[in-house]
């Protein structure tokens, strides 16, 4: 969905969605995603930015990340 058809939802149908006004973009239902300010993007499972790998830690590199 784009951030156009979200803005054109009524409020009850928004309230299942996520949006994030930095990247204007939506977030389906059930969806952890957050926006990193260090790398200003949205992030998919979202855990934290590290300082050592100056990379934001989410889903896809967790366990590469506690394996470092």
């Amino acid at each position: 969905m784009k951030s156009e058809e979200y803005k054109k939802l009524k409020n009850e149908d928004k309230k299942k969605y996520g949006y994030c006004n930095i990247c204007h973009i939506v977030v389906p239902p059930g969806k952890k995603i957050e926006h990193c300010d260090e790398c200003n993007i949205c992030v998919m499972g979202y855990d934290h930015h590290c300082v050592w790998t100056g990379k934001c830690i989410a889903k896809n590199n967790f366990i590469a990340f506690n394996i470092f």
